[in-house]
């Protein structure tokens, strides 16, 4: 079966020397026989006639093109049979005309059909409801025995297509989607669990037949083996590297280079023990000495104050602190000495 808008546009080749005639404008469609009778390559105008090609005489139609024996294939709308003839006159090539039930309902408009290539005959048509009817519910599908009549400006169908396209909108379009998700829902569900469980089941035999087989256990005593060698060159590597350090610790320690250092290191600090004890004792002593020297010079100002002011005191005799004068005595000295004893008030 093919789609009518799948062959508009195809290019036209012979088979006799691969020249490409053209590509197919539309088809002739007879609304009497309900058959596609040419494809038409050519429109023609008012002053050249129509050019097509008789589907009995197409060799083959493919994706990319359409095969025809040779250029003498390609005919002239006027040199074809009268149908035909009449047909590409009126224009009727791809029918585009609304279907209505007989209950009067207007079901959509046909905008398309599927044919036999070999015939030409027509099975059905494509029905279109506008845009949102498409996509909430998809293009339906008019069975050629299901056509009252092909007028000019309508074709009339059975009152049965209407409750069809209900039914076609339920697997096709949104609403279709919808409806075939929810009845697959149960079942698609149930397939993966089966699958789930399956699959499960496949890899846990894979496994086991893996553990079982000789050349795992071969692969797996082969690694047991060299984990168990690493394990021991680890074990003999760290005896050997701990005897290693215990003899260097040994070395360090019985080093006479290291003993004397360490004696000098002592003897240097006991050294510097004694010298910092010395200088400790000089130190107080100079401080000492020093202390003593202020200590004497704070001794002679304060005799030398009190010196100052007996002076004073004697020089003014309106002073009635002034001592009485003292006595002198001749009896015992000689004559030309005075004896004279100066009795100095305490403070």
């Amino acid at each position: 079966m093919v789609k009518g808008k799948d062959v508009i546009g195809l290019k036209v080749m012979t088979v006799s020397d691969g020249k490409e005639m053209g590509k197919i404008k539309d088809l002739v469609y007879d609304s009497n026989s309900h058959e596609v009778k040419a494809l038409l390559l050519d429109e023609g105008g008012v002053f050249s006639d129509a050019k097509i090609i008789l589907v009995p005489e197409i060799q083959s139609i493919g994706k990319d093109a359409i095969l025809i024996k040779d250029q003498a294939t390609v005919k002239k709308a006027s040199e074809a049979d009268q149908v035909v003839a009449e047909t590409a006159r009126k224009d009727q090539y791809l029918t585009a005309t609304k279907i209505v039930s007989e209950d009067g309902t207007d079901l959509g408009k046909v905008t398309d059909l599927y044919f036999d290539p070999q015939t030409g005959k027509v099975h059905e048509f494509e029905v279109s409801q506008g845009f949102i009817g498409n996509i909430q519910s998809g293009k339906k599908r008019i069975r050629v025995e299901d056509i009252i009549t092909v007028g000019e400006d309508a074709t009339i169908v059975r009152g049965y297509v209407e409750e069809d396209f209900s039914e076609q909108g339920k697997q096709q379009g949104i609403t279709g989607a919808v409806e075939t998700a929810k009845n697959e829902a149960p079942n698609v569900m149930e397939d993966i669990k089966n699958k789930a469980q399956g699959l499960t089941q496949q890899a846990k035999d894979k496994v086991e037949e893996i553990q079982s087989s000789p050349k795992t256990q071969q692969l797996m005593s082969d690694v047991t083996q060299k984990a168990n060698e690493a394990g021991e060159k680890i074990r003999s590597a760290t005896e050997d590297m701990k005897d290693t350090i215990e003899n260097k610790v040994a070395d360090v320690r019985n080093n006479p280079d290291i003993q004397k250092t360490k004696e000098n290191v002592e003897k240097e600090m006991d050294e510097t023990a004694e010298t910092i004890k010395d200088k400790s004792h000089e130190m107080a002593d100079r401080v000492n000495q020093k202390a003593e020297e202020i200590k004497s010079s704070q001794i002679v100002e304060d005799a030398t104050e009190k010196a100052d002011d007996t002076i004073n005191d004697v020089a003014d005799p309106t002073d009635e602190n002034i001592p009485t004068p003292p006595r002198v005595d001749n009896t015992d000295e000689p004559n030309d000495t005075a004896h004279i004893e100066i009795d100095i008030p305490k403070k």
